[in-house]
């Protein structure tokens, strides 16, 4: 009978009769199961590996119970499980409790300096967005240690750079405003180009969009209008609306672009249809001035380009 019993127990591994067996993985994909007895199998494996040690199941349990997926919201418990983790040197752990203490907890229990001292241990072990969050409290001025002034953006400054260094776009482009800008110590147009590159190049729509206007000025080099326009409609196609406005203007007076008022006012109608009010200026007073054959070529732009951005957003 004892036989029969383990044999089994071999057979349902993943359901829940051996869970001391089972993987990781099984666990959490048990997690996305439609049957709620398989849910509550795969927290009650999770539990036992995180109370085992295993940092990464502290981790999804702590993540589980801070946002209520699967199981009953408890901020609390979701924390003691992200700290079991975070204190076997787990960057993502430690990282997810500094997203907790600053931005996740009712207002009047956020703590800032708490938040700061987790995405420090993060980002001493490589994590570059926890020192993308620290230079986001500093430069918010977000720290009790911190304020508007010189020294709490130098440490701004220090975190957005080694989050760059380690190739994130958003500390790239975080950089690169701090350099064009000509009130700081660190003004410099051709940093300030190379780090928007670096972030445009991996997609960054804000990084694409100021890279094209430093082009299309001759900001930190030579004009180039052509380049500058293609960077705009890059940042304009992934849904950033500065650059749906402006690539509308490159259209309407032919900067970069060949002149052309159907697709300009493609774009200013579909910015007027989510209320922009300089566009729906433009769009009103160009409205008059188009047929009605160019109207219905513009309608057939906008639907490519609409069609470009779901795309790109996927």
């Amino acid at each position: 009978m004892r036989l029969f019993v383990l044999v089994l127990c071999s057979f349902l591994i993943g359901t829940g009769c051996a869970r001391d067996h089972q993987s990781l993985s099984v666990l959490i994909s048990q997690l996305q199961s439609e049957q709620a007895g398989q849910r509550t199998l795969a927290i009650q494996g999770l539990t036992e590996l995180g109370n085992e040690g295993d940092a990464a199941a502290q981790l999804k349990l702590g993540l589980l119970y801070v946002s209520g997926v699967v199981v009953e919201k408890d901020i609390t418990t979701g924390i003691q499980w992200l700290e079991k983790s975070a204190l076997q040197q787990n960057p993502a752990a430690a990282y997810n409790l500094g997203i907790v203490y600053s931005q996740v907890l009712p207002s009047e229990q956020l703590d800032y300096s708490k938040a700061a001292k987790f995405f420090e241990s993060a980002a001493a072990l490589g994590d570059a967005q926890s020192a993308y969050e620290l230079g986001v409290l500093w430069h918010r001025a977000m720290l009790p240690e911190s304020r508007y002034n010189k020294e709490s953006l130098e440490m701004a400054y220090k975190w957005f750079k080694v989050a760059s260094d380690l190739g994130l776009a958003s500390a790239q482009f975080s950089l690169a405003v701090y350099h064009q800008s000509k009130d700081s110590a660190r003004f410099d147009f051709k940093e300030a180009k190379r780090l928007y590159q670096l972030a445009a190049e991996q997609g960054y729509p804000p990084a694409m969009y100021n890279l094209g206007l430093m082009l299309i000025n001759g900001h930190g080099g030579k004009k180039d209008k052509i380049t500058g326009a293609e960077w705009v409609e890059k940042a304009a196609l992934s849904n950033f609306t500065d650059a749906q406005f402006n690539l509308a203007m490159l259209f309407l007076w032919g900067e970069g672009k060949e002149k052309d008022q159907v697709k300009a006012f493609a774009w200013l109608s579909f910015l007027s249809e989510v209320k922009h009010p300089v566009a729906e200026r433009y769009y009103a007073r160009l409205s008059t001035l188009l047929t009605e054959e160019q109207k219905v070529n513009a309608l057939k732009y906008k639907e490519e380009f609409l069609k470009q951005m779901l795309v790109n957003k996927s």
